[in-house]
């Protein structure tokens, strides 16, 4: 009795680690942030690509204005389809509760996944919303490292820890974070521009920091007033993204397939 127990536990052992190690790597991940609005939206999107699929896994998530969506996975081939979770009264029982709002073309990597950051402006009055696909894999943006840019007319003087430089219109900066403090735990950035032949500080603000984000800050104007937009990630392992290892198709038929979640990741 005793062996037939043995027995049995690793053979469900031994299938579940073949199981987990038969799981194909993503072609690519992304995550979407609101851009140039307020607010959130719910979404979805098919992980393998097949959302005209009546039987497709569709997976429900949110996005929101000051911070990247949980990151995802992509196992398709083509473009990303993205879709809007549909309100309850906008369609009747059976008819579908998604609807298209941007086709989006994921770069693909030979050796590891790509990792892109989706800025995603909504539109009332267009059908196709527009988005803005930004490269944002370890290998661009290495742990400890941020990206600057600038979309002010004239150029910006910026302090970050022990960095100094200036930013044009349009123009990218990356550097390694080394705070002022070693033993700190934020890290201040603070930016000038000229007035009366000398630098005058236009905007400071302290940030939590860790030796492993990484990240994007981008600085433009708002109101005659300097704002600047943070966008920053700790690296996850890819097990852990969303849509990780599901399969192509839900094992429900087409009519029995769940309403979408509204609101949750």
């Amino acid at each position: 009795m005793r062996f037939c127990i043995l027995l049995s536990v690793f053979l469900t052992t031994l299938l579940w680690s073949q199981e987990q190690a038969e799981k194909p790597s993503p072609k690519a991940l992304f995550s979407i942030m609101l851009w140039n609005t307020q607010g959130s939206q719910n979404l979805a999107y098919a992980p393998w690509g097949n959302d005209r699929e009546g039987n497709a896994t569709i997976v429900p998530f949110t996005v929101s204005s000051g911070r990247p969506s949980q990151k995802c996975s992509f196992y398709g081939v083509g473009e990303l389809n993205l879709l809007r979770q549909k309100e309850p009264y906008e369609f009747e029982e059976g008819e579908d509760p998604y609807e298209s709002v941007s086709k989006i073309r994921l770069p693909f990597s030979a050796d590891k996944p790509s990792d892109s950051l989706i800025l995603l402006t909504p539109s009332a009055e267009e059908e196709s919303w527009k988005t803005r696909n930004l490269s944002f894999d370890e290998k661009t943006i290495p742990k400890g490292h941020f990206t600057f840019s600038s979309q002010l007319n004239s150029p910006i003087g910026l302090i970050f820890g022990e960095s100094k430089f200036t930013l044009s219109r349009g123009k990218t900066e990356q550097v390694k974070a080394t705070p002022k403090d070693k033993e700190s735990e934020v890290m201040e950035l603070s930016a000038y521009l000229p007035k009366n032949g000398k630098y005058e500080q236009v905007f400071s603000r302290k940030w939590p920091y860790s030796p492993d984000l990484r990240g994007l800050y981008f600085v433009g104007m708002q109101r005659n007033r300097i704002r600047v937009s943070r966008i920053v990630e700790f690296s996850l392992p890819v097990e852990n993204t969303l849509g990780f290892g599901l399969l192509p198709v839900s094992s429900l038929e087409t009519e029995e397939k769940p309403q979408p979640t509204v609101g949750g990741f």
